[in-house]
């Protein structure tokens, strides 16, 4: 079930990273320390509706590992 998700886990990542490394450059270009906060505001539709699911798919994710796992987990 888990390598089903690989391929979404990749590109989620990679958009969430993307958003990450643009907003510290723009941060560092501003004379500002970069910081780890993306604000959802400042983002387009489209960016928000793709890191909507983004982080959709990491959720299942988790969920599918605390399934698997639950009873190492008690």
């Amino acid at each position: 079930i888990v390598k089903a998700y690989a391929d979404e886990l990749e590109y989620a990542f990679e958009f969430i990273m993307l958003q990450r490394i643009h907003h510290q450059f723009e941060m560092l270009e501003s004379g500002k320390q970069p910081d780890n906060f993306i604000n959802p505001n400042q983002l387009s539709n489209l960016e928000k509706r793709i890191i909507r699911d983004a982080f959709g798919v990491i959720s299942k994710m988790q969920g599918l590992i605390v399934e698997r796992y639950k009873a190492m987990i008690r």
